[in-house]
Formats: C-alpha cells, sequence, structure tokens
C-alpha cells in the first residue's frame, strides 16, 4: 500500500488509468513507472485479492476468479496499468 506522499503524487497525475473503486483497488498499488513516455501504476495481485476478500467479503477462490476475469484484461492504451504476478 502506498503513503501519503505517494499517493498524493498519484492524485497529481493527470489522465492516470486507475482501477474503481478506488478505495478497494488503490491499496493494492505498489509503484509507477512509465512506459514510451506515459506514466502509469503498477498493481499487486496478491494485494487486488486481498483487498477484494476483506472489503467484499469474497473467499480467497471468487476474488482471485475476479482479478483473472476482470481486471488482469484491462486495457488502456499506454496507460494501462501493470501487474505483478505475486500470487
Amino acid at each position: 500500500m502506498l503513503d501519503g506522499v505517494t499517493q498524493s503524487h498519484i492524485d497529481n497525475i493527470d489522465g492516470l488509468v486507475l482501477l474503481e473503486p478506488r478505495d478497494t483497488y488503490d491499496r493494492a498499488i505498489v509503484g509507477v513507472a512509465s512506459r514510451s513516455g506515459e506514466v502509469f501504476v503498477i498493481y499487486s495481485n496478491r494485494q487486488i485479492v486481498e483487498a477484494l476478500m476483506e472489503v467484499e467479503s469474497w473467499s480467497e477462490e471468487d476474488s482471485t476468479e475476479w482479478l483473472l476475469y476482470n481486471v488482469l484484461g484491462t486495457r488502456a492504451g499506454d496507460k494501462t496499468p501493470a501487474f505483478v504476478a505475486d500470487l
């Protein structure tokens, strides 16, 4: 999870693609990087699963399935988030 300074920095990057709802997914942001001159965020797959388990009260299996089918297919051009395969 990001600290306040980094979270504030993310909030000020114009056009950044963030997963919604942010109160669920922001806790899984582990970094920021750039490709082709565009800044994008990096999410931890493990932390996404943990967030879904906590917020949605889903099992680990259901949370992992949601990640695989509804999150990892996200595409937004050069600003598409990256995902750390740490499951």
